[in-house]
């Protein structure tokens, strides 16, 4: 999103002659996040540039599809704790100025698969595949992934990986699959190019954990936590410690940690249901309660541009 949000400067600071051209506006923050990630300047400074930006080229042009795709890319932000319902009903706006929107598409179907909305997360991937057949992203993969396809997820997921050897994605299909030595090495790949990403190194707690070995993994547990920033959603590393926990027998942790990688936009209901990491939680009153609670809200939300 920084690089994004830097991007948008260099075309509207005045100094482009195309400065006044709406289209031009948001669009750099319509494909930032792909490439360098989710971080965000603390002080957010560049997302409030940006949101300016937004509104002054829906100003100029309230129905630009770039714009209602710009904003739902920083409505769906962790400056603003995703707000799923809002980015989604910005989707629709700019679904219906251009339906064949493939960056619209994709986006839709990975906020889709964070509310526990796989079906709709499917028909949205295959949109954007329709769009741009050579358009790419994780999304069909992780759809496999919360359905509890862990095999599929896998196969789906082994040209993406060969690509990019070393992508916070590679552990996880043999993690939940079982292959725990695979994800070993998977998650050496990753330690290597990544450092101290705490994605991964939630991950390396989980591979502990199912081992049995505790006190490693309580220990990636802490070093998760001590990084202050991440290249990915920091929902995604409360819910492996979650699982951590979970896998340690240590429920009240983790019903703590599932609850907050709630609160920070990972709601993934159905996924919870089957995920094997979160056995132990399966009876818990808590539990039921949250996936009860997730189910109603979600379940609700209507999407009406698929």
């Amino acid at each position: 999103m920084f690089a994004a949000l830097v991007n948008v400067l260099k075309c509207t600071d005045g100094t482009s002659k195309n400065d006044g051209s709406p289209a031009r506006l948001p669009l750099a923050v319509c494909s930032g996040p792909r490439g360098r990630g989710f971080s965000l300047d603390p002080q957010r400074t560049w997302l409030e540039k940006a949101e300016h930006h937004c509104r002054r080229a829906l100003t100029l042009d309230p129905a630009l599809p770039e714009g209602h795709l710009s904003r739902a890319w920083i409505l769906w932000s962790p400056a603003k704790n995703f707000q799923h319902a809002d980015a989604i009903a910005a989707l629709e706006r700019a679904l219906a100025a251009r339906p064949n929107f493939e960056r619209a598409h994709n986006r839709m179907s990975t906020i889709c698969a964070h509310i526990g909305r796989l079906q709709e997360a499917r028909v949205a991937h295959e949109q954007a595949q329709r769009s741009n057949p050579k358009t790419r992203s994780l999304n069909l993969e992780v759809f496999y992934l919360y359905s509890g396809d862990f095999a599929r997820a896998e196969d789906a997921g082994e040209a993406y990986i060969g690509e990019r050897p070393g992508t916070k994605y590679a552990p996880l299909p043999p993690l939940y699959s079982g292959d725990l030595d695979l994800a070993e090495q998977r998650l050496a790949t990753a330690l290597k190019q990544l450092g101290d990403e705490p994605l991964v190194v939630s991950m390396q707690g989980m591979l502990h954990a199912r081992r049995n070995q505790s006190d490693p993994a309580v220990e990636c547990v802490r070093r998760a936590l001590d990084s202050p920033r991440s290249f990915g959603h920091t929902h995604h590393t409360y819910y492996q410690i979650a699982c951590v926990y979970a896998v340690l027998g240590e429920t009240d942790k983790a019903m703590a940690w599932l609850e907050r990688s709630v609160e920070t936009g990972f709601a993934c209901w159905p996924f919870f249901q089957i995920d094997p990491h979160l056995e132990s939680l399966r009876e818990e009153p808590e539990f039921k309660r949250l996936v009860s609670e997730l189910e109603q809200e979600y379940a609700a939300l209507k999407i009406q541009r698929l």
